[in-house]
This record gives C-alpha cells, structure tokens and sequence, in this order.
C-alpha cells in the first residue's frame, strides 16, 4: 500500500511540473515567431530603400532564430543572397542561395548560383607580417559591379586583419605585404580553395629588403670653420663661420625591419658677406666655403622617427680673410720682414692683415648624425618629414661643424 501511494504521489509531481512548464514553452515561441516576423518586415522595408548592410544585418538576425528553431523562407534566403552580394559577400550569397533552393528549387536561384560558380572561385588569404598592411591587387579589375565590389570587400577584409576567405572573381592577383609580393590566379568553379600565405622573412625582415627608395635631405645649414688647432704661425685664415644651403641625395635600403643603410652625395656651402670697414685699394672679399661630399652609414626606424649616422668625406674649397693667430704671425713677421718663413705675409701691413684673402683646396673627412620624423605621405612608398642633423669635418689644420634643418624624403618602412 505505502509503495503504491508513493508511486501516485510521484505521478502527480511529474503531472503538476510539466503543467507549470508547458505555458513557458509556448510563450518561448510565441516570442521568437514575433520577432522572425519582425526581422522580416524590416528587411524588406530596407530593401526597399537599398540599404542592403541593414538588410544583412536583419538576415544574420533570423539565422540566429534558425538555430532555435524558426524556419526561413525562400524568399527570406533569396533576400539575404541579395544583401550580401551588393556588399560584395560573394561566398555568403552563394551559401544562402543553397538556403533559398533547399525551400523552394526555383530557376531564379538555380540560375543565379550556376552564374556564380562560372565566375569566381574560392581563395583562403593570409599574411603573418603583423607589421605591414596586406594589399589584394587585381591585375585587371572587371567592370560587373558585384564583380569589382567582391574584389573591393576582399580588399577591406585583408586591410583589416591581414586575412581573407571567400570567393574572388576568376583572374590573376598579386597579394602583397611589406615587400614581399605573391601572384596567384584563381579559377572558377566550387573547387577547392586556392591557398596564399605571406610570411616574413627569419631575420625579421618580409623579402631581401624591407624597404627600399630615394632618400632627399635639403635644407639650411650653418657651417663654422674653426681657428686652427696649431700654435705659431699657420698659413691660413682665422675662424669663419656663415649659413648656408646643404643637399643630399641618394638611396635608402631597409635591411631589415627598422634598420638599413644610407649612402649620399651632396652639395654644402657657406656664405658671410663681410662685416669689415672698407679700405682703399684693399680688397674686402666675403667668406664662403664650397663642398661635395660622400655620405654612408647606417639608419634606424621607430615608427615615424627615423635615426641616422655615417662617415663622411667632402672635397672643396674655402675663400676667408684674414691671418690666423694674427699676434704669433705679427710677433714673427712684422710687416717688412725679410725671413723666407715670413714671406707670404711680408708685403701685408699689419694692420690690414685681417683683410688677407685666402683661397683654399679642402680635403676633410668626418662623421654626421641625424633624426627625422615622417609626417605625412608622398605617393606611393614614400614619406616626407622634418630632419635635424649635424657633423664634424676635419682636415690637417682645423675642424667644421655644422647643423642643418631640412626638409626630408624617404622610402616608407613597414609600419604597426
């Protein structure tokens, strides 16, 4: 008796448990029928508008009711197929095509998905250089509209996040990344996907060079001439100084990510007019000073500031007045003098000697260093920016500092 009573009792409790659940269940449903109802009407509302991305986003909407249930009509996976193909989602149009012909087999679908599969073909692509932007370029780019807005989403998809799978229209391709590049072709057809992977090079670099251009620093400069590092008498002018123009050009090459090699060749000069009284019958030249000079040395990139340092080698000519160590030479060549030392100044008065005019061969060598800071972009792999730099020359008798602001051009490396 008490195990029959037991056996009624738990009856009961399964009969009153499903009856406190049943009214939730169907409300459940209730809800999602409303809502599929809902996404519909929207959709077709944006369809009438053309706003096919709102269009899409209701369609993702109803696949996420699909998963619980809900069944999706022909017309709501032709619709889907619609969006997607005006936003250039070519492998999401065919998937729902596939959806809308397992509703109804209709000829409009049928057609429409044989269409597709006579003109694209599926890729996979990716590349593993986090530093640099992965670039699609159709080596011809067709003229169908949903052909060029495949190829452009595709395009999205990479610059985005380095990757991309789906269909492409039949052609050739180049996907590029740093400077590595890949060609590949694709075929038509629902075979199986065509696979291209860029990946950077060990030494952290994506090819032989990571990058590679034409490297321009012109600007302003100030060029000092020192006096000279020997005691007594020397046989050239005192210190000088003036500002000037320097210009370089040459070539870049980035060996690796965020270091290369500079190497240029430039013109440098001085000019200071004179700031002496003028004297009868004593010329009053200026100063200038006239360089070509050879530049290599290596380089480094942080981003947009760019670091540079080389040895230098620079051939010209300097015009100055004056005597350097003027007391020492008038100490031992008072005007007059008759010591074969002393004759390159002896037919100088001494108090003109400041006006004694110098023309010199220079044959310096030394190092300079630079920054640079990129600000803005000049075509294709190219970057222009602001650069300050400065060096030393020297030759047997004296040095030459100088320091120059300039405008600066050079490759874009591969950048975060």
């Amino acid at each position: 008796m008490k195990r029959a009573l037991k056996t009624l009792t738990a009856c009961l409790a399964l009969t009153l448990g499903g009856l406190s659940v049943a009214p939730s269940v169907a409300q459940a449903g209730d809800v999602e029928v409303a809502e599929h109802r809902r996404l519909s009407e929207e959709m077709n509302r944006l369809a009438s508008r053309g706003a096919w991305q709102g269009v899409d986003s209701r369609f993702i909407e109803l696949m996420e009711l699909e998963k619980k249930g809900e069944v999706l009509t022909y017309e709501e996976w032709f619709l889907g197929a619609q969006a997607a193909q005006n936003l250039g989602k070519m492998a999401a149009c065919r998937k729902r095509l596939e959806g809308a012909i397992a509703q109804d087999p209709k000829d409009e679908a049928t057609s429409w998905l044989a269409a597709i599969d006579a003109s694209y073909g599926p890729v996979n692509l990716r590349s593993l250089d986090k530093d640099s932007d992965a670039v699609l370029t159709a080596k011809a780019m067709p003229f169908v509209p949903d052909q060029r807005m495949a190829i452009e989403y595709a395009q999205s998809k990479l610059a985005g996040g380095r990757a991309f799978r789906g269909l492409l229209p039949a052609g050739s391709y180049t996907l590029s990344s740093g400077s590595v590049s890949q060609e590949f072709t694709v075929a038509a057809g629902p075979g199986e996907a065509m696979q291209v992977k860029i990946t950077p090079g060990s030494d952290g670099s994506t090819g032989a060079l990571a990058y590679v251009g034409p490297r321009l620093d012109v600007g302003a400069a100030y060029t000092v001439g020192n006096t000279p590092n020997i005691d007594g008498v020397v046989q050239g002018p005192p210190r000088f100084a003036g500002g000037g123009a320097r210009v370089g050009v040459g070539v870049e090459l980035g060996l690796k990510r965020g270091f290369g090699l500079i190497a240029q060749v430039g013109y440098h000069n001085l000019f200071s007019p004179s700031d002496r009284p003028d004297v009868v019958g004593v010329p009053n030249k200026a100063d200038s000073l006239h360089l070509g000079y050879g530049m290599v040395g290596p380089s480094l990139r942080f981003g947009d500031l760019w670091l540079h340092a080389g040895g230098v080698l620079a051939f010209g000519v300097a015009n100055a007045s004056g005597v350097a160590n003027a007391d020492a030479v008038s100490s031992q060549c008072p005007y007059g003098g008759e010591e074969e030392v002393c004759a390159w100044v002896s037919g100088v008065e001494e108090e003109n000697r400041e006006y004694f005019p110098w023309t010199t061969s220079l044959t310096t060598a030394g190092f300079q260093a630079g920054l640079g800071y990129a600000l803005f972009d000049l075509g294709e792999g190219l970057q222009g920016g602001i650069g300050l730099s400065g060096g030393l020359l020297s030759d047997s008798s004296r040095t030459y500092p100088w320091g120059q602001l300039s405008f600066t051009v050079g490759p874009a490396s591969s950048r975060n």
